[in-house]
């Protein structure tokens, strides 16, 4: 259905769950919906795309034919994305992934990928750690919502 017009009734649900669907929707529409159908007390938790590293930008530009006219990948610290997510919900976490493990799909088909996978992925952690601001050049983050607006 219609995520910007969910037909559930209002709080309808502990929690909520998606992948790679608020970056293709009217961020602040999503958001109330969200809120609306979960119980009080529930949580939303979303896997979404960032938009503010250069090297995955120019990635999707050089790939259009995989990009849907209403994606717009997430900025986190943008009053648009972000901000919007606080206008519902009393609480707004996230937790960033891939950064350099992205280096890791140059060998996406060797028998090396796990390995510098998981390598790099610990890597990403500790950055992340060490210096929070990286963050935002993240690929994927993990948004979660809780302690939905009346």
């Amino acid at each position: 259905m219609d995520a910007k017009h969910l037909t559930f009734p209002d709080a309808s649900f502990d929690l909520v769950c998606g992948t790679s669907i608020i970056h293709h929707l009217d961020v602040d529409r999503a958001y109330a919906e969200v809120a609306r159908v979960l119980k009080p007390g529930g949580v939303a938790v979303f896997l979404e795309a960032l938009g503010h590293n250069p090297a995955i930008n120019a990635y999707r530009r050089a790939t259009p034919a995989l990009r849907t006219a209403d994606e717009h990948p997430l900025h986190m610290q943008d009053i648009a994305d972000i901000a919007a997510a606080r206008e519902h919900f009393t609480s707004v976490r996230s937790e960033h992934f891939a950064l350099l493990s992205l280096a890791a799909m140059a060998v996406r088909r060797s028998s090396v990928f796990a390995r510098a996978s998981a390598v790099l992925q610990r890597v990403d952690r500790a950055m992340f750690r060490a210096v929070p601001p990286l963050r935002r050049w993240s690929w994927m983050a993990v948004i979660t919502l809780a302690g939905p607006r009346a």
